[in-house]
């Protein structure tokens, strides 16, 4: 009998070696499908193609998990691939047959023959412990000892089937069940053992760091609460509150409906952001996440239930670039720039838009309070706009909506200058994407991105940022890059552009964000620290949102830029002024995010 295991992996280098290895011993073939890996995987699958890899395909990885085209690649192989049973297998899982079958190949064939055409494997979940939290780098499966029975269902993981004369299906029940007529499943359910995770770190790079398909999340609620993950979720259960692994026997006296790790998915309503609870934490940490949560500027997505209604830009509206990202990713550098353009203005950070969000105005028509939000905020005295002219244009306006204040609070800023064109810098705007995307039509986003250990560097003794430690630090760049990913999927316009790419090749770049916002390209644009210096008192006076103002360090970087542009030494920071434990700590946590971006 011939079988083969159909194995759809991403980055899967940590695990890779000791599955195809352990499936070579229980005498199944591999197929495996390289969903765009970044790591060692394709390698160290090549280096098993002479044992029991048949083949190696490749998936294009389209910036984002999308299940489906993984599932429905997999469904035509299965019913094109000339082998007797097949395994629906993912890398960090050991798959094994009850005893007696010394082999899965022995187990599969005793279903076959007693008429069977399906098996179901029985999820047992292990998990890195307080006590042993760390097991990269070695043989896993010999030693995380301690699990526990995932069932919120019986016989969920029907994952093995016959070769069918018709069709199956895996993409019904997401990868979970196989579908086809006449399924019959052997009565005894296989071993199924599910490694999730290394390390605390594994963890956090895992699930906090995947970007998963908004459209698969919003139509088929697939993926649950791992969409939203964030890393101060992540803990690591005591041995105590999970079986220590027994050989020859497993513990189901007590299976478990839920990961606690991905939080209550199920019991929320998937149309808002979750809201944070908690459970039962206090009778069970069981898990490696309390609870979920998704990061905004400082760490939580905030939910409202009346998002801005959707308009239609004016006749005249022009592109408007909307600049965001991570703090210290070079995102003032990009603002100079573009605010050097004879066309266009920039103005600083306007972080009121966050409060005009919070009114939810379902018709944007109540102007006194659209104007008092906007004027009342911290920063608008950064604009220098007079509130009695910006209170008179508003009602000018023909017919006020909130879209319409906005573009008449960015005009009278752009006429300020004599400009014709306006844009927006304000890097945690990232979180606000699909709203202003929704209100403002004209909305274009551009994410700036650095390596994340020179942001680290930068946010070093800052009294913003996520602090010093590394760890720390490497998740919530991480987090930030995520959110911006996903949300992007929801907004017609997006580009991402390098830190390094701006600074070492900034006419190529900034020719490309021309184009991208329909901006005639000028030359003064390179020209920005002779023209920046003017505009300097704006910033280094002005008051953050905090109520504080910018320390001493801020502005004296600030002022390097306007008087010379950043040198590529900027660049790579991190290989001079990092140490080697900092590194590795910051890459234990974000070392897969750093790789998916060509760092």
């Amino acid at each position: 009998m011939r079988i083969l295991a159909l194995m759809t992996v991403r980055n899967e280098a940590r695990y890779l070696a000791r599955c195809l290895s352990h499936l070579e011993a229980m005498g199944v073939d591999v197929c495996l499908i390289d969903n765009g890996s970044t790591d060692d995987t394709v390698a160290i699958a090549e280096s098993f193609l002479s044992r029991n890899v048949v083949r190696i395909e490749h998936l294009p990885y389209e910036g984002f998990f999308a299940l489906r085209p993984i599932l429905e690649n997999e469904e035509r192989l299965a019913n094109s691939l000339d082998y007797d049973w097949f395994i629906h297998h993912d890398a960090d899982e050991i798959r094994e047959a009850p005893a007696p079958f010394r082999t899965l190949k022995e187990g599969i064939e005793a279903a076959d023959a007693a008429g069977f055409n399906a098996i179901n494997f029985d999820e047992f979940v292990f998990v890195p412990t307080v006590e042993a939290p760390d097991h990269t780098g070695g043989d896993y499966v010999a030693t995380m000892r301690h699990y526990y029975l995932y069932e919120p269902r019986q016989r969920r993981r029907i994952n093995a089937w016959k070769k069918q004369p018709d069709n199956i299906n895996l993409t019904h029940a997401a990868g979970h069940r196989v579908e086809f007529e006449g399924r019959n499943v052997y009565p005894e359910s296989f071993i199924m053992r599910h490694y999730i995770a290394l390390s605390h770190g594994h963890a956090i790079a895992k699930y906090c760091g995947r970007v998963y398909s908004e459209e698969e999340f919003a139509r088929h609620n697939w993926h649950g609460s791992r969409v939203f993950l964030a890393p101060e979720d992540i803990n690591l259960p005591r041995q105590d509150e999970l079986t220590a692994l027994q050989d020859g026997s497993w513990d189901r006296s007590c299976p478990r409906d839920r990961h606690e790790y991905l939080g209550m998915a199920a019991n929320r309503d998937t149309a808002k952001a979750p809201q944070r609870r908690h459970g039962p934490l206090g009778r069970l940490k069981l898990g490696l996440v309390r609870l979920l949560g998704a990061a905004d500027s400082t760490g939580k997505e905030e939910s409202f239930q009346t998002p801005f209604v959707a308009t239609s830009p004016s006749p005249t509206a022009l592109p408007a670039p909307f600049v965001v990202g991570v703090g210290r990713s070079g995102t003032t550098l990009l603002r100079m720039m573009l605010d050097a353009h004879p066309d266009l203005a920039v103005p600083w950070e306007t972080h009121f838009l966050r409060d005009v969000r919070r009114l939810g105005l379902e018709g944007a028509n109540d102007l006194e309070t659209f104007r008092s939000t906007v004027v009342e905020h911290a920063s608008w005295a950064d604009f220098h706009i007079d509130a009695d002219v910006f209170e008179r244009s508003l009602k000018a306006l023909p017919q006020f909506s909130c879209a319409e204040g906005l573009r008449t609070f960015y005009r009278l800023y752009t006429e300020k200058f004599g400009k014709s064109r306006w844009g927006d810098k304000t890097p945690p705007h990232d979180s606000l994407m699909k709203e202003l995307s929704d209100l403002l039509p004209e909305a274009r986003f551009i994410h700036l991105i650095r390596d994340g250990r020179d942001v680290a560097l930068s946010y070093r003794g800052k009294w913003f940022g996520p602090g010093d430690d590394m760890k720390a630090q490497a998740a919530a760049w991480m987090s930030r890059i995520r959110r911006s990913r996903r949300l992007a999927q929801k907004v017609p316009h997006y580009l991402e552009i390098r830190y390094e790419d701006l600074v070492a090749e900034p006419e190529k770049t900034l020719r490309q964000i021309c184009e991208f916002i329909e901006l005639p390209w000028s030359e003064q644009m390179l020209n920005y620290h002779m023209t920046a210096e003017e505009r300097l008192q704006e910033l280094v006076t002005r008051r953050t949102p905090q109520g504080k103002v910018l320390d001493h360090a801020t502005r004296a970087s600030v002022a390097e830029l306007t008087k010379k542009p950043p040198q590529t030494s900027r660049i790579g920071r991190w290989r001079r002024d990092m140490s080697e434990e900092e590194r590795r700590e910051f890459e234990s946590v974000a070392g897969d995010m750093l790789r998916d971006l060509g760092y």
